[in-house]
């Protein structure tokens, strides 16, 4: 009896790496593009699915996904269209997902629900939700996901509010009173913005914004952030924790400057009366024209450019 056990070790043993290595085969195939996960389970399920809500009253368009790329789209007629397509692998047909649209009130709530999200066995999805809004709707649109991009059309609102924790938020022209972009893990850029007050946050990701008119507060812990400003704002502020920032403002801007780099330096390329300065590298506070507006700009580490 005792000769068995170092037998039933050595197979115990093997049956463990055994496993280990198919799991690490299965990822760089992942990886390289060689393993399928959609060929298992529902095999490589074609989710094409359209909803309509009309817009008649409603002044607040709410779109919440957990996994999914969300693109909202300028569209016509007087409803909101929805359309979630693309393809999902998963171990149940109970975990694809389905469109919910429900109207409340005065607001428009559009998600996706499953009869069952708990899956076993490999759960792979390439799935992008388009929410199409009418032209004329001027009311509030939120957009938030867990894990996806979100993409924004042209398009002019009473407010925008763009949220995700694992992906890039790209805008093209917007026009709001108030715009929240946020994102924990990605990128976020737009290319033209005109808002009272526009907040953008990144955690680890790059900022870059076009042809802003408006007021900017801009902050990312890790990645550069540029600014580019059609029209002279009232007030900008700027921070990273890691990287550079970069401001550019019109030739007949005036403000008054508060820069400061903890570890590179600082440039300005328009004439300034210089109040403070450290070395002319890491401080530099002043006075460009008319001192109107102010600009507050702040990096651990990265240079700081102030360009026209």
């Amino acid at each position: 009896m005792t000769g068995r056990k170092p037998l039933t070790r050595v197979v115990m043993y093997t049956a463990v790496i055994t496993a280990a290595a198919l799991c690490i085969a299965a990822v760089i195939g992942v990886a390289a593009g060689s393993f399928r996960p959609w060929a298992y389970g529902s095999s490589g399920r074609t989710v094409d699915e359209r909803a309509s809500v009309p817009l008649d009253g409603v002044s607040v368009v709410a779109v919440v996904s957990t996994s999914d790329n969300v693109r909202i789209l300028e569209g016509s007629g007087a409803a909101v269209e929805v359309w979630l397509h693309g393809s999902i692998s998963a171990g149940s047909a109970d975990a694809i997902p389905h469109i919910q649209a429900a109207r409340t009130g005065t607001r428009v709530d559009i998600g996706l629900a499953q009869k069952n999200p708990v899956t076993i066995g490999f759960l792979w999805s390439n799935l992008t939700l388009e929410v199409s809004v009418p032209r004329g709707f001027a009311g509030q649109v939120i957009a938030r996901t867990s894990s996806g991009d979100i993409e924004v059309a042209d398009h002019a609102f009473a407010g925008v509010e763009l949220s995700t924790t694992s992906g890039s938020v790209h805008a093209g022209v917007l026009q709001a009173a108030e715009v929240s972009m946020h994102t924990s893990s990605g990128d976020l850029s737009a290319k033209g913005m005109t808002a009272t007050h526009a907040a953008l946050s990144s955690t680890s990701g790059r900022i870059s914004m076009e042809s802003i008119t408006g007021d900017v507060t801009a902050q990312s812990s890790s990645g550069e952030v540029t600014l580019a400003f059609a029209a002279a704002p009232s007030h900008v502020e700027a921070g990273t924790t890691s990287g550079g920032i970069t401001v550019r403002l019109p030739a007949d801007a005036g403000f008054v400057l508060d820069a400061h780099s903890s570890s590179g330096d600082i440039s300005c390329k328009f004439p300034i009366s210089v109040t403070g300065s450290s070395g002319a590298r890491h401080v530099m506070r002043g006075s460009v024209g008319s001192g109107a507006g102010s600009v507050v700009l702040h990096t651990s580490s990265g240079d700081i450019r102030i360009e026209r």
